[in-house]
Parts: structure tokens; sequence; C-alpha cells
């Protein structure tokens, strides 16, 4: 005998038990499929880098010329280590000589294609020490690669470079009678313009005296070089002591930041972090590498090597 329960009865029962009503079609109750995203990154090519010192040539630097000199092979070394296509060149502080601005020695622009790029630079590095006063290096600067002497200083810079320019002084920088009142200012914008022309990075570092007192080391006293600090910390690069007995490594650290590779990838979409796959050159890399979040990117603990191809593969997060 068949039994049923009317329908009253019935709906007073689903009360009772805490019954939730719902339909089979029902949107909220349907499961979505994931979004699932690869991505594909190149790495940079070899990079290109071009580093322009400038070396105080005043009478004090006879020892400092010497430890730069000195140090040349390690900056040689650490750049070729990179395999990057670099040039060098050294200009003096002095911006009220005839050759302000003009590159020193021969050949005037040293390549990671000379055979002699050592010895070269090691050569240039000698300026001399008949540099007028006051000390002006961010001019000097400005002035070595303005379009007026784009002519004298040919072969120097390329415009698909990276720039990297080094002041080498035991004094502060005097520029103001060049470049205004405010010429950190002056010479921050100059290094936005380089970057704006090129679409390549551009940093600058300083090896002076430190912050606020200066040193004291084999070469005699250096005046504190606040205002090539100043620059150094705003625009993101390295700042050495000129009185540091271990200055070799101190210029490790110059070519070192010469150097960009790039370690970020932004990615589209916020990824499941759980799901996140990274391959590269086709080998899957399950450590060194981070999720950023916001924006959502990969950085890598050390770049890629150049060239490498970065596939990332990943579910879009649930909103």
């Amino acid at each position: 005998m068949k039994s049923f329960v009317p329908t009253s009865i019935a709906t007073l029962l689903c009360v009772l038990a805490g019954c939730v009503e719902f339909q089979i079609d029902d949107e909220d109750a349907q499961l979505e499929d994931p979004t699932i995203i690869e991505e594909i990154f190149q790495q940079s090519p070899t990079p290109k880098v071009d580093v322009l010192w400038v070396v105080d040539n005043t009478g004090s630097m006879v020892q400092e010329h010497q430890m730069l000199a000195d140090g040349m092979h390690r900056f040689v070394a650490a750049l070729n280590h990179q395999n990057i296509n670099w040039h060098a060149g050294i200009v003096t502080t002095d911006v009220l000589d005839d050759d302000a601005g003009v590159l020193q020695g021969t050949p005037w622009v040293v390549t990671s294609s000379s055979e002699h790029a050592v010895d070269e630079l090691q050569d240039a590095a000698h300026v001399g020490l008949l540099g007028h006063q006051p000390e002006a290096g961010l001019a000097a600067a400005i002035i070595a690669l303005s379009p007026e002497l784009s002519e004298i200083n040919r072969g120097f810079r390329r415009d698909d470079a990276a720039l990297h320019i080094v002041v080498f002084s035991d004094s502060d920088d005097n520029s103001e009678a060049v470049l205004g009142t405010n010429a950190t200012e002056r010479f921050l914008e100059f290094l936005e313009e380089q970057t704006a022309i090129t679409g390549q990075s551009t940093s600058f570092s300083a090896v002076v005296g430190p912050s606020p007192h200066g040193c004291v080391g084999q070469g005699g006293t250096a005046l504190p070089g606040t205002t090539y600090i100043d620059v150094v910390d705003q625009s993101g690069g390295t700042q050495g002591n000129i009185c540091n007995a271990d200055f070799e490594s101190v210029m490790t650290v110059l070519a070192n930041q010469s150097v960009e590779w790039k370690t970020l990838f932004p990615l589209q979409a916020e990824p499941s972090e759980e799901t996140i796959r990274v391959q590269v050159n086709e080998q899957r890399i399950d450590s060194g590498w981070t999720l950023q979040l916001n924006p959502p990117a990969i950085e890598f603990d050390a770049p890629p090597d150049p060239d490498a191809e970065i596939l990332v593969r990943y579910e879009v997060a649930r909103q």
C-alpha cells in the first residue's frame, strides 16, 4: 500500500526540521570553472650601459687618482663577469677649462670589446692636478653629455644604453654657477631627461667624503660630499667612501650598480597563490621567487639569465 503525506503536513515538517528551499538551477548553487592564465615574459638580452666617471682633478687628489687607477681592474672584471656591453669614459670636475666635459685618455671611449680596457682606463684615470676650483661634478657631467659636445665625445653615449654617472672627489659639488641655485634639482631633472630620451635607466653614484664630517684617509682629508650624497639618495645610486682602505670592493659595487636586470614581472590578474607554477626556460622553479600582491607580480630573488623565457601559470583568485 502506498502512503502519502499531505502537503500541509509536509510543509510543517520542513519548517520544523529547518529545511532550506532551493532550486537546482539557482545561479548561486552552480560552481564556475576557474579562470586559468598563462603569461610568458622574456628577460632582457645582454644589457648595454654607458659609465661616465667624473674625476676631481685638483691638487689634493694625487693618491686618490692612483687608488682609482688601481681599482679599475676590479671595475672591469665585475662588468665583464655580468657579460654586458659597456662603454666607459672619464671627464674632470673642472668646468672652467677649455676642455670642460671633454672625455680624457686615448682612446677616449673604452669598451667591453677592448683587449686592453684595464690599461686604457688606468691611464685615463690620471687626469692631472691642475683643475680649477670650485669642483663642479654635476655640471661637468651635464656638459659632457650635452649636444654641443656630441661630436668631440662621439662614440660614448648610445641611444639604447643605460647611463651610470659616477663622481669621484674629495670635495662637495659647487655647480651653482652653471646649473643655478638648486643644482641638485636641475641634475635630477637631467637624469629624468636622459631616461626619457633612451627609455633606459639612468643612475648616479658618488665616491666622496661621507656626511656629515668627511673623512681622513691615505690621501689626506676629504670634505663631506653632501650635495653628491643627496643626489645619490634621491636617484637610488651607490655611495662610496673615498677614504676607504678597501677601495677595490667599492669598485665592484659600482660596477654591479651599473647593470640593471629585471627581477620583477607584473601579472595581469591576482593569482590564487596555491595554483601558481613558474618555469624558466621550460624548467619548473618552485623556489627563488615570491608573489607580490599589490599589484600582482612575480619577483625573483636573482634575475633570470639574459634572454630567458619565463612562464607563469595560475588560476585567477575568486573575489
